[in-house]
């Protein structure tokens, strides 16, 4: 554990401009993203939301394991094409574009649910979902500054996939690990209180 957390330390200290870079480029994005959901309908990417993984088992449609892997096999897809494409320096670029859109989307979404149902509506939800979009972009934060430590290294997957020499294994796992909670978390509130706006 202390590896893990000394990795991370020594990682910002090496990237600290790149970290501030993308928190900068982040915000951007969440700007962006409230502007597009309440000016122009989900904006040039428009999100329907019958499509997301927890609206679609808060209305029933889907179960519990349904829904968890949907999130999951999101995040890992993204998580995946920002590993491939920080193997080059030149290819970074395009792994940042990946990481925004992932902010932006998921900022359409939560922006949305509020204006569909109301933010005293569903502010259980809200509030949670929050918690968890936040820590996920956090965590994909960390990774990307991780990751890039190695890129035009001539073994580069090996490293970045070997858990004893990056720390990229270990943060997808956190984030498998707050995917389930957060569900968990939607089936006892879908369960026994609150989620009936849907």
């Amino acid at each position: 554990m202390s590896k893990f957390f000394y990795g991370l330390l020594e990682c910002f200290k090496r990237k600290k401009g790149y970290f501030i870079f993308l928190i900068l480029l982040s915000l951007f994005a969440i700007v962006l993203g409230v502007v597009a959901a309440i000016n122009f309908g989900g904006g040039v990417f428009a999100v329907d939301l019958s499509n997301i993984a927890y609206i679609r088992f808060l209305k029933g449609e889907s179960g519990f394991m349904s829904m968890f892997f949907g999130l999951f096999l999101s995040l890992f897809m993204f998580f995946i094409a920002c590993l491939i494409c920080h193997w080059k320096t030149w290819l970074a670029p395009l792994g940042i574009v990946f990481y925004l859109y992932l902010v932006y989307s998921q900022t359409i979404i939560f922006i949305s649910i509020i204006l569909i149902y109301g933010f005293f509506n569903c502010i259980i939800l809200s509030l949670l979902l929050l918690v968890y979009t936040i820590l996920i972009w956090c965590l994909f934060l960390i990774c990307i500054c991780e990751i890039s430590c190695f890129s035009n290294a001539y073994d580069y997957f090996k490293n970045v996939c070997s858990p004893t020499k990056c720390n990229a294994i270990w943060l997808l796992l956190i984030m498998t690990v707050l995917t389930f909670i957060f569900g968990s978390i939607m089936l006892i509130l879908k369960n026994y209180v609150v989620l009936l706006i849907f």
